[in-house]
């Protein structure tokens, strides 16, 4: 899916939000996330990432959820899942969610 993060995006006021992501597409076209979590699952990395949350409808995101693989140059990409792995690794990030809510 994308070819660069980039983590520092700034907020309106001017400071920074280290929950908000830049990915970039293949064809160039950047998007803004909202990083909910990063783990490790079977020997790979995942993000999970929503478009960045109102915060007057909290409970209608969509969660994506990544994994980073090695491009030809060496650099992350984050590439979508799909089937059983995606159904694993979402199981994974509600377990952090509920972990964290304990």
């Amino acid at each position: 899916m994308a070819k660069d993060l980039d983590n520092r995006e700034e907020s309106m006021d001017g400071e920074e939000n280290e929950d908000l992501i830049e990915l970039v597409d293949e064809e160039g076209e950047t998007q803004v996330f909202e990083l909910l979590a990063a783990f490790d699952l079977n020997d790979q990395h995942y993000l999970a990432v929503a478009d960045p949350i109102e915060e007057e409808d909290p409970e209608s995101v969509e969660v994506f959820i990544l994994k980073t693989e090695k491009d030809a140059d060496g650099n992350d990409t984050y590439v979508t899942v799909e089937d059983q792995e995606a159904d694993d690794a979402f199981d994974h990030f509600l377990t952090l969610v509920d972990a964290e809510e304990e």
